[in-house]
Parts: C-alpha cells; structure tokens; sequence
C-alpha cells in the first residue's frame, strides 16, 4: 500500500487541504518506490531470548498496543530497552528533515493494555529507554506517554458519558493541557478518540486508514487556523 500513497488520486481526499497535509506527510520526505518487503528471519508468536555477541537480548510480545504485534528488545546488562511504537517521546527526529513528534498513536488498542504495559517498563530494571519515535529518555518520558494515553481514556470516556457520540465532535471540543501543546502531531488528538470510541462504543466502527487521515488533515487545518 505504502507504494501507492504518492499517486493516491485528488477525489479520494475529504478535502484539498487533507490531500496536501497527507501526501506532505507521508510521501514528499521520502522515496518509497524501491521498497522491498523482507520476511523476519526468526518468526516469533511470543517471547524469547537471544544471544547476540556473546550479549543477552530479550525480545518480549507484551500484548497489543499500538499494534496488535509491538515487540521489544531489552539488554538486560546494559539497562536498554529498545521499545519500537510502545514509546513516543517529545522531541526532534532526523528523517532527511526534523520533525516534532511527542504524541502517542494507537492503531490497535486497547487503551488500557498499553497502559499496562508501561507500567511494566517502570518496574523494570531500565535506565534508557530507545523510542520508535523521539529522543532517547528515561522512567520520566515513559511516565509522559502514561499521562497523555491516560487523558485519552479520561476524555473519551467523560464525553461518551456527557452524551457525545461522535469521536470527531469531541476532538474539535478539546484541547491538549498546556504541557502537551508544543509537542508535534497535535492531529492525533482526533485519530487516537476515533481509536478509543470503540472501547465505549462496541457498535462504533473505526474509520480505515485513508477516511481516518482525511478527518486528521481536515483536523490539522482546524489547528492551524485556531
């Protein structure tokens, strides 16, 4: 699919702020014409330990998450985790062009089970931790991530308990406290309670991915002339 993003035709876009703020996204950073997919080399289900170099590397299926398969690699006698999508914290990355990120995405869920999660990183014996996205960082930026999944599940659920049926009605309604607003793709705001609303709502169907990124492009236009 990732090959066909670039030529994804303009009437398939919600709006021509959406198409620009997508393919702005997704294809003008990068060339993915020459992607070839690579099979794993060891297929994994479940956990397992490695050596590598004579070093320990335990690769640990947690549950869902971001994705229904998020895995990461810890060195236990280094400290280091190394936790892919399950951590997102604030800062720069260098993608041939700096981007903010800070703000968590679930594609999967549920809210909780990553919550959990995090919650195992901070019991764990961890000094560094390296992110999907982001900086490296410590027990405080997992702490972070903890917050802001934590005001997702507070404000969906407060709104579906106030009468509020629509996720998007909702998003346009909220705002990030302070603390959150500098931190890059704010639109996730509207895709994660999309995500979320199917945990209150067992009758709510998730946009597919194309309708959900044409709600965040309209979302992110929203943002921008607030």
């Amino acid at each position: 699919m990732i090959k066909k993003l670039p030529s994804m035709p303009t009437e398939t876009f919600s709006t021509l702020y959406a198409e620009q703020w997508f393919k702005k996204a997704f294809t003008s950073r990068f060339d993915h014409s020459t992607i070839q997919l690579r099979r794993p080399d060891i297929p994994l289900d479940e956990s397992t330990t490695l050596e590598i170099g004579g070093r320990k590397i335990e690769l640990l299926y947690l549950g869902p998450a971001h994705t229904e398969g998020d895995m990461v690699a810890y060195v236990p006698d280094a400290k280091v985790l190394f936790a892919g999508d399950l951590l997102f914290f604030k800062g720069m990355t260098c993608e041939r062009v700096f981007l903010r990120v800070g703000i968590p995405q679930v594609w999967a869920g549920p809210f909780s089970s990553w919550i959990r999660i995090l919650d195992l990183f901070l019991t764990m014996d961890i000094d560094l931790f390296v992110p999907g996205h982001g900086p490296v960082g410590t027990k405080d930026d997992v702490r972070d991530v903890r917050d802001i999944l934590s005001f997702f599940i507070e404000t969906g659920t407060r709104g579906y308990s106030q009468g509020i049926r629509d996720p998007v009605e909702l998003a346009y309604q909220t705002r990030f406290p302070e603390k959150w607003r500098g931190y890059g793709e704010q639109e996730r705001m509207v895709i994660n309670l999309c995500s979320f609303w199917k945990e209150v709502d067992p009758e709510y169907k998730v946009p597919g991915f194309h309708e959900l990124m044409c709600i965040a492009g309209d979302y992110h236009k929203f943002l921008n002339e607030r």
